[in-house]
């Protein structure tokens, strides 16, 4: 039992350890490589850890791929060129 827990404290360090990079992957933030690197090189420091965390939490997201479909009537299709 004891390795059991060893394991659950282990892992949830690991992942608290890369929530930075979770969370700008989640958020599909524009410098989402620089947040896993900082995260990387610098995450085992609590600042290198807290630059990370602001990087994914305070940086521009990637606009969506969304595209309507062809003939419907949004102020996108109807202004296209």
């Amino acid at each position: 039992m004891n390795t059991f827990y060893g394991l659950l404290i282990w892992a949830a360090i690991i992942i608290a350890y890369w929530t930075p990079a979770i969370v700008g992957a989640r958020r599909r933030v524009t410098n989402e490589g620089s947040v896993i690197v900082v995260n990387l090189l610098l995450g085992w420091t609590v600042v290198g850890w807290i630059v990370a965390m602001a990087m994914a939490v305070r940086t521009s997201t990637r606009p969506a791929a969304a595209r309507s479909p062809r003939g419907s009537y949004s102020v996108r299709n109807i202004f296209r060129a």
